[in-house]
């Protein structure tokens, strides 16, 4: 057995599925059997790929602990390992590294692993605990992490202007500026999730028509599952024209591939990911701004801007993010609510101060 502290440990591997037990293998690919009309097909039947992604790589983290603790026993099955024993034991190692939203998903992603994996097995307990975790979960404030918007859109455009002295040279890093200058506009036009805002693809999810750009998305492409249509303002156009007609292919000539139309392409011409995207989004605004908004931040950006500043017409909120219940977009109003009252009583306080004087 491995001597390690489980308490003591500051980072976290995932095992990759193929290095998983051969009994969790088998099990996993047992529960994605597809549904015919011969047989019902498994638990895990009707997930999308990036919901299968998650629970691989949150139910590795877990594997990854058990290994490195020791707890990896070689021939047990994956619902004997989530004792309580185990699963308070991973709590205490994980969350002491890890914020709680974090291991609140990790938790989570562990539960539906073991629930298809052991369909018909009691899993009350751990889920019992993913319950609890949750309770507790603090996710971090977000407005301290929010920028104004006007300060975006001219980083946006000072990242294109940057960009556009030498994209016609096939220059990369200044293809990739107006890349990232298009992306940071393209969120602020019309803020999608991360998962949808990567599969935008050049005359299929993303038309340009006479007026402009026009976004269509099916629904496999939404997390809500319903297909999402939206139009983007004019003023991106320019922009967008200059990114796909000259530092697109810039970019795309590195790949030495053939062009599949993707969107957003990385530094080798590559499609790059939702996850890579945000992560250079957020590497921009931290350095220019000061304040690191990821690609999903722009949405509650978006939301809290028409709360405060167009309180009376909120339930667009609704539409213009994709929404499928009114209650998400009644709690960035009631955020705003109490942004707006702030300034309202520093201002009342200001005005009190001076009478004073």
């Amino acid at each position: 057995m491995i001597s390690i502290d489980p308490a003591g440990m500051k980072t976290f591997g995932s095992l990759k599925f193929a290095d998983w037990p051969e009994a969790d293998r088998l099990l996993m690919d047992a529960a994605r059997v597809p549904k015919t009309f011969l047989r019902p097909g498994g638990a895990a039947s009707h997930w999308r790929d990036k919901t299968l992604e998650a629970v691989i790589y949150r139910n590795g983290v877990f594997l990854w602990w058990l290994r490195e603790t020791g707890r990896l026993g070689p021939t047990s099955t994956p619902y004997e390992r989530v004792t309580p024993e185990n699963i308070e034991a991973f709590i205490h190692a994980y969350g002491a590294s890890h914020a709680s939203t974090s291991l609140a998903g990790t938790l989570h992603g562990v539960y539906e692993a073991i629930r298809v994996m052991h369909p018909e097995a009691d899993h009350s307990y751990l889920l019992g605990a993913v319950a609890s975790i949750k309770a507790m979960a603090k996710p971090r404030p977000k407005l301290p992490r929010m920028a104004d918007q006007s300060a975006l859109v001219e980083l946006g455009e000072a990242l294109i202007a940057h960009g556009a002295k030498r994209a016609g040279e096939g220059h990369m890093l200044s293809a990739a500026a107006v890349r990232d200058g298009c992306v940071i506009l393209f969120q602020i036009a019309c803020p999608l999730r991360r998962t949808s805002f990567e599969c935008l693809r050049l005359g299929h999810s993303l038309l340009r028509g006479e007026l402009g750009y026009h976004v269509d998305l099916g629904p496999k492409q939404m997390k809500t599952c319903q297909a999402f249509e939206a139009s983007l303002p004019t003023w991106l156009t320019p922009h967008l024209d200059f990114y796909v007609e000259v530092a697109r292919p810039a970019l795309q000539a590195r790949s030495g591939l053939s062009d599949e139309g993707w969107l957003w392409l990385g530094a080798e011409g590559k499609h790059i990911t939702g996850k890579a995207i945000s992560r250079r989004v957020r590497e921009l605004t931290s350095k220019h701004l000061e304040r690191p908004m990821s690609l999903h931040l722009f949405r509650d950006s978006a939301a809290t801007t028409v709360a405060v500043h167009d309180s009376a017409h909120i339930g667009i909120v609704g539409d213009l993010l994709g929404h499928t219940r009114h209650e998400t977009s009644e709690k960035h109003y009631n955020q705003a609510k109490g942004v707006e009252a702030a300034r309202r009583y520093h201002g009342l306080l200001k005005e009190q101060s001076r009478s004073a004087s």
